[in-house]
């Protein structure tokens, strides 16, 4: 996860797509851009880094960066703010106590019922978009 901060960032699974600064929740059919920082944490819970000190290592590096754990803190409010500005569940973002963050997977998994409105025939063949 060194160098994170420098290298573009591209994801996407079924639910979630980061492209650029741009996340998107498929499922939910939102986008909202992300600060760099902001960008980094979803790039570390995306690659399951739920660590706290991983994360705070992958964003502001081993330097000797004063308050990380303030800024850590102040970052996870902030993600959290700008998803329920946009009208995205308050709980995207979980707190492991004593341990980091991780992304509520049931609300970002797509369901069964979203899975047969997403399917689509094609040449006789059923496929998944």
């Amino acid at each position: 996860m060194q160098d994170a901060k420098n290298q573009a960032v591209n994801f996407e699974n079924d639910t979630i797509k980061l492209n650029g600064r741009e996340l998107t929740f498929k499922t939910l059919r939102k986008q909202i851009l992300l600060t760099k920082r902001q960008l980094n944490l979803m790039n570390c819970l995306v690659n399951e880094i739920n660590d706290k000190e991983r994360i705070i290592d992958a964003i502001w590096g081993d330097g000797k960066y004063k308050n990380k754990e303030n800024s850590y803190t102040q970052l996870i409010f902030k993600l959290r703010e700008l998803f329920m500005n946009h009208g995205l569940p308050d709980d995207i973002l979980v707190t492991l106590p004593c341990y980091g963050l991780c992304l509520h997977k049931e609300l970002l998994s797509v369901s069964t019922l979203h899975r047969q409105q997403m399917a689509y025939i094609v040449n006789d063949h059923a496929a998944y978009l």
